[in-house]
């Protein structure tokens, strides 16, 4: 995996000191990535070390369609990294990986690139065909060493595979079902209480594979340093940030995770959309500000709230006497039987009286100064 720099200060970070990001953000991307081949290519990679080996024999048609295969989930991987920060911009680090490797033993396979060309050309072109030409024995030096970097390649990419899954499938599940859970962001101790239910919930066993552990064991290296931006509007500007460099992705994810949770600058699942926005600012909504599902014009915050307003009227019925009242009187309203200050002085009147209505509704039956009929009678007055 590509290493890379963090350095942070106040709620932004910036990649090996040049791309500026919002903490939370990345992950955030990490939280919404469609990728839904994905976990099929992490199970089939996970097996191929033991699918891609050399032989001599019958299979040797196999080697070579297995490393195929294999390079094309890899190519797929690639996309999807570097198509997401922090690996965006490395493009020219981007190679047919498996075949560059194969190709450094090349005198193990079959050769008809001098039969291709006729004569041997300025600069050789990478073999793309893989069929063993020597007996495992005869070459078991080469073929080890090749095995070993093969694992090593395939690691990596399972690796990745690992950090993206848990994001999908655990932070998404702790941030949904246990973090999120209230009508304003968590105080420490509902956060540390979210943490414990969820990791009782999900205790370590030997059936989960690397990517259901929710927080990874992993080494960070941090020191301070300083660094220089230029502002596209303003001065040059010096800062002391904290740095952090990691070479494993799965690590840099959780740190922003747990940095979120902390600072209040955390991703949440949209109540319209179904998609992942970041809270910031002390803010606490329910809706994202993205252009709505099916809309041209609205955002998710505009129609998401509406829906909730309309599902909250139409369960509770204390909101729903309210409604049929505020209808009637508005209706008398518009046909001039009571005045714009009848109506402005009744709106008031039946707002304190529908939120004392719902303050009660929560207090035992005893204790209760208002039935729902009585409410609807004083509505209608």
């Amino acid at each position: 995996m590509i290493t890379f720099s963090v350095y942070r200060w106040s709620d932004s970070l910036w990649i090996n000191g040049t791309s500026r990001y919002r903490s939370g953000e990345i992950l955030c991307d990490y939280l919404n990535l469609d990728a839904p081949k994905l976990e099929i290519y992490y199970n089939l990679l996970k097996n191929s070390s033991e699918r891609l080996r050399y032989t001599d024999d019958s299979g040797s048609q196999q080697f070579n369609q297995d490393a195929q295969t294999i390079q094309k989930i890899l190519n797929y991987l690639d996309d999807i990294l570097f198509g997401l920060k922090p690996f965006q911009g490395n493009e020219h680090l981007r190679t047919r990986r498996l075949f560059v490797l194969l190709n450094k033993y090349d005198e193990l396979f079959f050769d008809d690139r001098f039969v291709q060309f006729g004569t041997v050309p300025e600069e050789m072109p990478l073999l793309t065909r893989f069929e063993p030409a020597s007996r495992p024995d005869q070459v078991a030096e080469q073929v080890a060493a090749m095995s070993r970097e093969i694992r090593e390649l395939l690691r990596v990419y399972i690796g990745f595979c690992e950090d993206v899954l848990r994001v999908k499938y655990v932070f998404s599940d702790f941030l949904d079902h246990y973090f999120h859970v209230h009508s304003t962001f968590p105080t420490s101790t509902q956060a540390a209480d979210a943490y414990q239910r969820f990791s009782e919930a999900h205790p370590p066993s030997s059936s989960q594979t690397r990517y259901q552990t929710f927080v990874p064991y992993f080494q960070l290296s941090s020191t301070f340093g300083t660094l220089t931006i230029q502002p596209e509007h303003g001065e040059q500007q010096t800062m002391l940030c904290e740095v952090n460099r990691y070479s494993d992705l799965g690590a840099f994810l959780t740190v922003e995770l747990f940095l979120g949770i902390q600072t209040g600058q955390l991703p949440k699942r949209c109540g319209c959309c179904g998609r992942y926005f970041l809270l910031s600012n002390g803010y606490y909504p329910d809706f994202c500000e993205n252009l709505a599902p099916g809309e041209t014009e609205k955002a998710c915050r505009e129609v998401g709230a509406k829906k909730k307003h309309e599902r909250k009227v139409k369960n509770d019925p204390v909101w729903l006497a309210h409604q049929r009242a505020y209808k009637t009187h508005y209706a008398r309203y518009m046909k001039k039987k009571i005045t714009s200050t009848q109506f402005k002085s009744w709106s008031k009147f039946a707002c304190k009286l529908r939120d004392q209505m719902l303050a009660e509704a929560t207090l035992p039956h005893e204790k209760r100064t208002m039935t729902q009929a009585d409410y609807e009678i004083l509505l209608k007055e």
